[in-house]
């Protein structure tokens, strides 16, 4: 219900960004970037309000570190606690994926594909 109430009327929206690195000695490191939509959205519009945001954080990063992005939103303007959402992304599979040095390593990916 509360989905479903989501998607009925544009909302201003607080979002959090954030992409998911991997450094070579195994450090794992996420970055975050708080949007405030100013102005009102539906939910399924949510991506492309954010596209602009989501690239550039992404381009800040070290491609060879980079595992995934993702992001959280709030129909209410607040203050993300970075802390507790990294652990929600973790319990969603933030860093369940490879970075390119390690799929390289598992000879999954060729210098040609990087």
């Amino acid at each position: 219900m509360m989905a479903q109430a989501l998607g009925e009327a544009p909302h201003q929206w607080t979002i959090l960004l954030a992409v998911f690195c991997r450094r070579q000695d195994g450090q794992e490191y996420a970055k975050y970037f708080e949007v405030q939509t100013g102005a009102n959205y539906y939910e399924s519009d949510l991506i492309e309000a954010m596209r602009e945001h989501q690239d550039a954080l992404i381009a800040q990063q070290n491609p060879e570190h980079f595992i995934s992005a993702g992001y959280m939103a709030s129909p209410h303007p607040i203050e993300f606690d970075e802390k507790q959402a990294g652990k929600i992304f973790a319990s969603m599979g933030g860093w369940d994926c490879l970075s390119k040095w390690e799929a390289r390593e598992l000879g999954l990916l060729n210098e040609e594909a990087a």
